[in-house]
């Protein structure tokens, strides 16, 4: 009689919603990824062509893969210097006023760029 020793199942000790939360929040972040890297797509598309790109230097952009990979990496660079900088003022600001400081910003960001 092997499972003579087990107690009887009970129900688990987590709840589903939360569970669902703990994975929704890693799942935005991968669909927010997606979106920049279309966006970013996008944006470089549109900077290679006369007539959509508003800029005079739109053939060095075509012509360049080095003028394009630096257009790229510019956001990625943003963001590094930017987590370095929140980084070094983690001691002191504390997490929660660096956290505020770090929505206010994004905040900030957004409204520019619906502007």
């Amino acid at each position: 009689l092997p499972n003579q020793d087990l107690p009887p199942a009970s129900s688990p000790d987590y709840s589903f919603s939360l569970v669902a939360l703990l994975f929704s929040v890693p799942a935005l972040g991968g669909a927010l990824f997606g979106y920049d890297i279309g966006s970013t797509s996008f944006a470089i598309t549109q900077m290679q062509d006369a007539n959509f790109a508003g800029v005079s230097w739109w053939k060095t952009v075509q012509s360049s893969p080095a003028w394009t990979g630096t257009i790229v990496s510019a956001g990625a660079a943003g963001a590094l210097l930017g987590s370095f900088l929140m980084f070094l003022c983690a001691d002191f600001l504390g997490r929660r006023t660096e956290l505020r400081l770090g929505g206010a910003l994004y905040a900030a960001g957004a409204l520019l760029e619906s502007w």
